[in-house]
């Protein structure tokens, strides 16, 4: 990954050499701003291409880089997908994503939540994975050379025995330790490292099984309370509806009310508005 960023340093460069004008200034882009829906789509294209686990981890960001691009119309490079990612994983691990997208669509921000646990979970076991494997190729390359000196100080020893031997008083020329001797010594050694290797492979596979079996535990959970979380927010919007259109046809009888009122208060007018005129009428005959 230093490689990668040395290299998207040097494209970088370039390209703003390139876009020099005439003047000497350089000209600026419109900065760009990540959104929630824009975080979402990024998190989706790297559980799709995983690139944590790839052969050619820059190809992988390179391919992320030009689905979001596409889908956006944007031109961001794989250096810049690479490190918002980063900055998103790392902010979810101190869970402050809902914190962040605190003013974002509940549905989208649940889906990101549950997106980034994955994506955790898969990251550290890819993590645990490259340590055993370096850690065994450093205890097989600590063995060898181990074997090598107990091999060598198993024939020393044999030598000296042969030559101190009551049998052989005297000096007797050395001897060198035979072939047979050396490969049986060699087989006791490598049958008894092969007896401590399976052990601690056995130790180890315990303790990942074990790792594993409690981080799927942990996403079984998150997963219940996101689900919760989920079946609460859609009771709490149909009770909301379920109001709303209750104030509805609260307000539309309280019109029809209104106008029922203003109707009769029409009708009294009128009629008291005639009877007046009849009193004219008799008082004026």
């Amino acid at each position: 990954m230093e490689q990668l960023l040395s290299e998207q340093e040097e494209e970088r460069k370039r390209d703003d050499a390139d876009a020099a004008v005439a003047d000497g200034r350089k000209q600026r882009k419109k900065q760009f701003r990540w959104k929630l829906n824009h975080d979402l789509a990024l998190v989706k294209a790297v559980l799709a291409h995983t690139p944590f686990s790839s052969v050619k981890p820059g190809d992988a960001w390179a391919t992320i880089a030009g689905s979001i691009n596409k889908l956006f119309e944007l031109s961001l490079d794989k250096l810049a997908v690479y490190r918002r990612f980063d900055l998103v994983l790392e902010a979810h691990r101190k869970e402050e994503t809902k914190n962040r997208y605190r003013s974002g669509i509940e549905e989208e921000v649940c889906e990101i939540v549950r997106l980034l646990n994955d994506l955790m979970s898969l990251i550290d076991d890819q993590k645990l994975l490259e340590k055993g494997q370096t850690e065994a190729k450093q205890k097989k390359l600590d063995d060898s050379k181990l074997k090598a000196e107990e091999i060598r100080v198993a024939a020393c020893t044999t030598i000296k025995r042969s030559v101190s031997s009551p049998e052989n008083p005297g000096p007797v020329p050395k001897k060198r330790p035979t072939d047979s001797t050396l490969i049986d010594l060699w087989k006791e050694k490598q049958e008894s490292e092969r007896q401590q290797e399976m052990k601690r492979l056995d130790v180890e596979q315990q303790r990942y099984d074990a790792e594993r079996a409690e981080k799927v535990v942990d996403r079984d959970l998150e997963k219940k309370k996101l689900d919760l979380q989920q079946q609460q927010f859609e009771l709490e919007r149909d009770r909301f509806n379920h109001q709303r259109d209750k104030d509805k046809e609260e307000f539309k009888l309280r019109e029809k009310e209104l106008i029922l009122r203003e109707e009769e208060r029409k009708s009294q007018m009128a009629t008291q508005t005639a009877l007046l005129q009849l009193l004219m009428k008799k008082c004026e005959i």
